[in-house]
């Protein structure tokens, strides 16, 4: 696999900040998902391409061994996590789901106690929140303590039993 420009496989310039990057990866992930492209070897090979480069651009650390030749291609896209190629994952980055970002600030409206499993591989919970009955996806990967930002701006924290 030749070794590849991980702007210009996004379509960008060379040195294109953190919203370009961003806007980038998000029409090209839309267009070329595995999910919205059945059956297409090259739509899911053009999308790992396209998870890889953008996980190398937001990486200051990778980005740096890359450019200095101490990670190959070949190496970028070995890493893209699998679990990228899943259309809700996608479709919650692009769609600003909860969980993705910066841990909001602020003083949480409630501590959902949630199964540890759930917060391990991720799932999509109900809890009453403000008196309301509510459903959140938890991302995969969470911790103790964890807070989410609802997609009304409400904060939860969580606690793993």
């Amino acid at each position: 696999m030749r070794e590849r420009d991980p702007y210009a496989v996004l379509g960008l310039r060379r040195g294109a900040d953190a919203a370009e990057i961003k806007r980038a990866y998000r029409k090209l992930a839309r267009r070329h998902h595995p999910d919205l492209n059945p059956g297409d070897p090259a739509a899911e090979e053009r999308f790992k391409e396209i998870t890889a480069a953008h996980e190398l651009l937001t990486n200051p650390k990778r980005l740096a061994k890359y450019e200095q030749g101490r990670l190959s291609w070949r190496e970028v896209i070995e890493r893209v996590d699998p679990s990228k190629l899943r259309l809700e994952n996608v479709l919650a980055d692009l769609l600003g789901g909860a969980g993705e970002g910066p841990e909001p600030e602020g003083p949480p409206a409630a501590i959902v106690a949630i199964p540890a499993a759930a917060a391990e591989q991720g799932a999509t919970i109900a809890a009453v929140i403000g008196g309301v009955r509510r459903q959140f996806r938890i991302p995969p990967g969470c911790a103790d303590g964890t807070r989410l930002r609802l997609d009304d701006g409400t904060i939860v924290a969580l606690r793993l039993r």
